[in-house]
């Protein structure tokens, strides 16, 4: 449970949110939904949240990695950080759809980028695709290398749903 928090923004995934606000402090209740927050004294920003909260009898799917590569493995778009991009979040929403989920439920992307990778290329493309008025949490690094050669950036999710 999250107290005193002025000004707390709520993120709905499914479900009924179960925010309860009283004045200048809000309190979290775990309700029937995930829920993320941006408390007021930290920055806001359409990209990102600050935390997340999966309420009690959520599933939550954890998605693997996905580069930029098609059904025979072959990586698209070498040396192009934002084609790359746009076929790892592709992969990505095929692999949450397998699992019934969609990016509506994921609480929190990461995204790992080579060093030296164009991240305004990458967030140009995946960006519009994530933002909203309630967010995810977002963490983003830059590293030496990934697992697939020629890759540029890798993008995983942990993600909570409530049953139908």
């Amino acid at each position: 449970m999250i107290e005193e928090c002025p000004e707390l923004f709520e993120r709905r995934i499914r479900g009924i949110s179960a925010f309860k606000t009283s004045g200048a402090s809000a309190t979290l209740e775990l309700g029937t939904d995930q829920e993320a927050a941006r408390p007021a004294r930290l920055v806001s920003s359409p990209a990102f949240s600050h935390v997340a909260i999966v309420p009690p009898g959520a599933t939550t799917i954890y998605l693997g990695g996905q580069n930029a590569v098609d059904e025979a493995g072959q990586l698209i778009g070498r040396e192009d950080a934002a084609v790359q991009a746009a076929k790892a979040l592709g992969n990505a929403k095929l692999v949450l759809a397998a699992a019934g989920a969609g990016f509506e439920d994921v609480l929190q992307w990461n995204v790992l980028l080579v060093d030296g990778t164009d991240i305004n290329s990458v967030y140009g493309v995946i960006g519009p695709q994530l933002a909203s008025d309630s967010p995810p949490l977002v963490t983003a690094a830059f590293i030496t290398q990934l697992g697939v050669p020629g890759a540029l950036i890798e993008i995983s999710a942990v993600t909570a749903r409530l049953a139908d």
